[in-house]
């Protein structure tokens, strides 16, 4: 029998918008639009992941429907 295992990638994601926007004062709007606009960066959210494995090399991001997703 195999074992099937799923990943968990954790950000420590606030739980509430009131404490993910005071643990970050240093993000700056102007700097993060630049480094998508100009530089060809993609957008980047914080949050944890969590990945069901399917058992056939696939897998799928189940974080916010496990409700994982923000958990401080």
């Amino acid at each position: 029998m195999m074992d099937i295992m799923d990943i968990s990638v954790v950000d420590m994601a606030p739980a509430n918008n009131f404490r993910s926007k005071t643990l970050m004062p240093s993000m700056d709007a102007d700097d993060f639009n630049a480094l998508v606009n100009y530089l060809g960066y993609t957008y980047q959210y914080m949050f944890n992941d969590l990945q069901s494995n399917h058992g056939n090399n696939k897998f799928s991001e189940i974080g916010k429907m496990a409700g994982v997703h923000k958990t401080d």
